[in-house]
């Protein structure tokens, strides 16, 4: 068990060369959501309950604009750019596959006509596939875990990549990360 959790830590956290943190709170959030399940462990309010599986949520911050928009259920969807840090979000590979083809992924899935079919030809071609989540939660900002107002919960309703609408701030003709959302769980 010890081996999973250190291969979690290498795949969620990131260090310089001098071994400074180079990761941020979404990371750490990523890397404890994995331990978690990894060990099959849920915390309920301080008790630690083993056999129980933790959902997985996707945290995402907002700028006020987008926030409102998706609380009022006029954008569904939001984009994120495919580099580096949002294919390690929100992608996972085969244990088969090799880690250090991983630049070679992001290129391919940024331009997928170049090599493949489709994004999801090229997905297949690197034993890659979209992590699975049960919600999204939206946060205005970086807001303190009490304040109701600034976050979102929403169902997940999966992940593609596409382009975008330019009215909730993609650029035309650009391909993302779309995550999609459905139904408000909470207003947290």
């Amino acid at each position: 068990m010890e081996h999973e959790i250190l291969d979690l830590i290498d795949r969620y956290w990131k260090f310089d060369d001098d071994q400074t943190p180079l990761s941020n709170w979404h990371d750490k959030q990523d890397l404890l959501d994995a331990v978690r399940k990894a060990l099959r462990i849920h915390d309920i309010v301080g008790k630690t309950v083993v056999g129980a599986v933790m959902p997985s949520c996707l945290r995402l911050s907002l700028k006020t604009k987008w926030f409102e928009m998706t609380k009022a259920k006029i954008k569904p969807e939001d984009y994120r750019e495919i580099n580096d840090y949002w294919c390690r979000r929100l992608l996972e590979l085969d244990e088969e596959t090799e880690w250090d083809i991983w630049q070679e992924l992001i290129e391919d899935l940024a331009n997928p006509k170049r090599k493949h079919e489709d994004v999801y030809q090229c997905l297949s071609f690197f034993g890659a596939r979209f992590k699975k989540f049960d919600c999204n939660i939206m946060a205005l900002g970086y807001p303190k875990s009490s304040d109701n107002e600034r976050i979102l919960k929403l169902e997940h309703k999966g992940i593609e990549i596409r382009t975008g609408n330019p009215e909730w701030g993609a650029e035309p003709n650009k391909l993302y990360f779309v995550i999609m959302h459905g139904a408000i769980l909470a207003c947290r």
